[in-house]
């Protein structure tokens, strides 16, 4: 009995862990789909057009927690590689700062 439990524990635990590394991945697709998105149309898209559906995707299937680990990675994806200056954690104008803020403000909620 006491094996059965511990193989039990143990698929919980990886359970709880494929769905927060599935959140954090799913933020690195949806960055590769922006960057692809951005170098087919050129610049000017929206920048958290790809961000929303994929928050909200693991949100639905992950729950509250991987979501919120979403939109933290999100939240510093945008900012190390779409925001200016890139390549680099720190955000050049107001407006992207204020833009980044709602934005977390908003999928946290």
């Amino acid at each position: 009995m006491t094996n059965a439990k511990t193989q039990r524990s143990k698929d919980a635990r990886n359970h709880w862990l494929v769905r927060y590394v599935a959140a954090v991945a799913a933020v690195g697709a949806g960055l590769l789909v922006r960057l692809g998105l951005t170098a087919i149309v050129g610049e000017g898209l929206p920048t958290y057009i790809t961000f929303y559906p994929v928050i909200m995707a693991v949100a639905l299937l992950g729950g509250s927690g991987p979501g919120l680990v979403a939109t933290f990675t999100t939240a510093l994806a945008v900012d190390y590689w779409l925001l200016p200056p890139t390549h680099s954690f720190g955000i050049a104008s107001v407006v992207d700062a204020v833009g980044l803020a709602f934005f977390s403000a908003w999928e946290s909620s």
